[in-house]
């Protein structure tokens, strides 16, 4: 029985976690139509707020700013109606993202430790403002809890890039990244590359008279 088809019947359209995983599953897959399909009769935070993930993946701020006034109409102060927020804000650019990094922050004193998906979020409106010593302690903290999330890796990747770190250490975090998560958007980019770029370059290495 197909998800779609479940969903259709209204088999498990009370079933939050169903409609998570479910969406969740389209939404890895880069399928964000098919996602918000399954989300269509969403009316709990939490599958608003992913609602909103979804239309920013498809860069549709439009959208997801109208299903961030619903959040906020729902609980204006819960920690999931102002990480959407963030994710909005930064999605903006500009002043959003300043915007970003201050909410996040603020959900940093309240809670404490943050999970990978707020510091990734936290580091990323870091980066953007050039705080990128900010950026990586954000991350490296997240990690700690999380060693292997692709996310993080990839940001830690990044802020070594950029705030002079040896090579070494931006070597390591993309070879934890390719080795750990093969189906990792990025994984599969990089490996694109590496092949395009193998076969580009076996056409002009010279031939070795027999």
């Amino acid at each position: 029985m197909t998800l779609f088809f479940q969903v259709a019947k209204g088999i498990e359209l009370a079933n939050e976690i169903f409609l998570i995983v479910a969406a969740s599953i389209y939404y890895h897959e880069d399928n964000y139509e098919a996602a918000l399909k399954i989300l269509h009769n969403a009316e709990s935070l939490e599958l608003r707020a992913f609602t909103l993930q979804c239309l920013l993946a498809m860069n549709r701020p439009d959208l997801a700013r109208k299903q961030l006034k619903l959040l906020q109409d729902i609980e204006d102060d819960s920690t999931l109606t102002q990480l959407a927020q963030a994710w909005l804000n930064l999605s903006q650019g500009g002043p959003g993202v300043q915007d970003a990094h201050y909410s996040i922050m603020e959900l940093s004193e309240r809670l404490g430790a943050l999970g990978p998906g707020p510091a990734a979020v936290g580091a990323a409106a870091a980066a953007s403002r050039g705080m990128w010593e900010e950026a990586e302690q954000m991350l490296s903290e997240a990690q700690v809890r999380a060693p292997q999330q692709p996310d993080l890796l990839l940001g830690l990747a990044v802020t070594a890039a950029h705030s002079g770190k040896a090579p070494e250490v931006f070597n390591r975090y993309i070879a934890q990244l390719l080795d750990s998560h093969p189906d990792h958007p990025f994984t599969k980019e990089h490996n694109a590359k590496t092949n395009e770029f193998k076969r580009l370059a076996a056409q002009y290495q010279p031939s070795v008279p027999s």
